[in-house]
C-alpha cells in the first residue's frame, strides 16, 4: 500500500462489532495552497521569535513539526528567507495603502 497510496499501515486493531481502526499517518505532501498557509505560520514563527533562517533546517525541528504534521515538508533556509521578504513587502504594502486612505494629513515625530 506505501508504494501506490503513499500509506504506511504500522498496524490494524479490531474492536468491538469486528469494526477495524487504521492507525497510520499520511506522508504525501500537502497541496501548495494548504502548504503556503503552513510556511506563513513557520515564517511567523521566525519573525516572533526572532530565529535565524537556519533554524528550519535543524534535525530536531524537522523532527517536531513532523511528528505534529507528517504530510508537511519544511522548506529550506533560503525559501525561508524569501517567504519572509515577500511577508514583509505584503504588510508594508498594507501599511502603505492604510496610510494613503487616511484623510486630510498625517504627522509622524520622531525623538532621537
Amino acid at each position: 500500500m506505501l508504494s501506490v497510496h503513499k500509506i504506511k499501515i504500522d498496524n490494524v486493531k479490531n474492536i468491538e462489532n469486528n469494526q477495524s481502526i487504521l492507525n497510520f499517518k499520511r506522508t504525501d505532501p500537502w497541496p501548495n495552497k494548504e502548504k503556503k498557509e503552513r510556511d506563513i505560520v513557520v515564517v511567523e514563527w521566525i519573525i516572533g521569535d526572532a530565529q535565524p533562517f537556519r533554524s528550519v533546517e535543524h534535525p530536531r525541528f524537522i523532527k517536531m513539526i513532523n511528528t505534529f504534521d507528517s504530510r508537511y515538508q519544511v522548506s529550506n533556509k533560503t525559501t525561508i528567507k524569501n517567504l519572509i521578504i515577500d511577508y514583509f513587502r505584503e504588510k508594508r504594502n498594507n501599511i502603505q495603502h492604510d496610510l494613503n486612505t487616511i484623510p486630510g494629513k498625517l504627522s509622524l515625530m520622531a525623538d532621537i
